[in-house]
């Protein structure tokens, strides 16, 4: 007679066999589920236009703002600069100023000037006493080395336990400006009040970008003129941060671009700058002597077209706020770009701007302008000599 299982066993028995029948089906659920998909038409790929294509990879990225002063130019009442050495707008904007206005209008200002692909977050230490004067007959000082002053004001934010290492961007607020005559013979005619150092901060895999102000010598707001040497500097230390070698170039062909001679404005790029730095690709302009509607610039990247005549390359644009030149031009106009440079090194110098229709000769082209609103212009090209 066999022995019959105990209702432990067969309890078991049974549990086994209800986990084997489950893993099965499990198995078999799946393998539908992924042979659905296969069969399954891929989504489409979305279409990006305009201010969409370059918000399709929005960045954040990291900023430390120092405030540094050479122990020369330090007051302890102040604990910062003495405004009796250097400008006295330092004491009405202490530290507060920075970390309470500049910071979140700084930030602002790089996310509207990129239209929202890039924005900041923003950190400010300081003010922190530098071991080195500004200038000391037989010493060593900082205007006589600004790397100097970029490695001691790195030391001084960490003895502050600020690790300015572990930021994307360094800005190094100096009280000092060629714009001052204190200070006229600490720097040569090549430094700027602004000044962009990749080589300073190489060794550590980042980016410095040094601004140095007074507002001595300045006309208008000073927060403006602060965003907008920022701004320029920070298209620098961004570019080549993303690309390892410097492609983005000062634009001497509008003064109103945002890497050009007045740092901002409106509209902030020229178009090859759009391209470097916000990744947008321009319209072509079609065939010539066709006539092809142009949106403002001012309504996000990509409005402008481009296209070659030879070995020629321009780029056509409409602007709402025609400010090329001046402050007072403020009617919409068009404007046609030669496009100057290789492929990293680009720059722009105006072909012409025109304010009513008609036709305009420029570069062995003629540009006819046929309508001219703030909302747009209807424009054709056509080629009058071969280059």
């Amino acid at each position: 007679m066999a022995d019959r299982p105990s209702p432990r066993g067969e309890r078991r028995r049974l549990l086994l066999s209800l986990g084997a029948s489950l893993a099965i089906l499990a198995v078999v659920v799946v393998a539908v589920v992924v042979l659905v998909r296969l069969a399954a038409p891929p989504p489409p790929a979305p279409v990006f236009t305009g201010p969409e294509a370059v918000q399709r990879e929005r960045a954040t990225h990291s900023l430390l703002i120092v405030l540094a002063v050479p122990f020369d130019l330090w007051s302890p009442q102040y604990a910062g600069p003495d405004p009796a050495l250097v400008d006295p707008w330092y004491a009405a904007h202490p530290a507060e100023w920075f970390r309470g206005t500049l910071a979140p209008a700084l930030r602002d200002y790089f996310r509207n000037l990129t239209y929202g692909r890039y924005t900041l977050g923003i950190d400010v230490a300081g003010w922190h006493r530098l071991p080195r004067p500004r200038r000391v007959p037989g010493q060593v000082s900082y205007a006589d080395s600004r790397e100097l002053e970029i490695r001691d004001v790195l030391e001084a934010a960490q003895r502050e336990k600020t690790n300015p290492f572990s930021y994307d961007f360094v800005v190094v607020v100096d009280p000092t400006s060629p714009f001052d005559p204190r200070f006229q013979q600490d720097w040569n005619a090549a430094q700027g009040v602004a000044s962009f150092h990749p080589w300073s901060y190489r060794a550590v895999n980042s980016v410095l970008t040094g601004v140095y102000y007074s507002g001595n010598g300045y006309e208008g707001d000073p927060l403006v003129l602060l965003l907008r040497g920022l701004a320029h500097e920070l298209s620098h230390a961004l570019d080549y941060r993303l690309h390892g070698r410097q492609e983005l170039y000062d634009n001497l062909g509008d003064r109103w671009d945002v890497m050009g001679p007045l740092y901002g404005g409106n509209p902030p790029y020229s178009p090859p700058n759009e391209r470097i730095l916000l990744d947008s690709r321009l319209s072509p302009l079609g065939p010539f002597g066709q006539t092809v509607r142009l949106e403002p610039r001012e309504n996000g990247p990509g409005r402008a077209r481009e296209f070659s005549v030879g070995n020629d390359r321009f780029t056509l644009e409409h602007r709402r706020v025609c400010i090329p030149r001046s402050f007072d031009e403020d009617h919409p106009c068009v404007l046609l770009w030669h496009e100057l440079g290789g492929p990293n090194q680009r720059g722009l110098e105006p072909g012409g701007h025109w304010d009513v229709p008609g036709e305009y000769p420029s570069y062995g082209l003629t540009v006819t302008v046929s309508s001219l609103e703030p909302a747009g212009a209807n424009v054709s090209v056509t080629v009058r000599v071969a280059r």
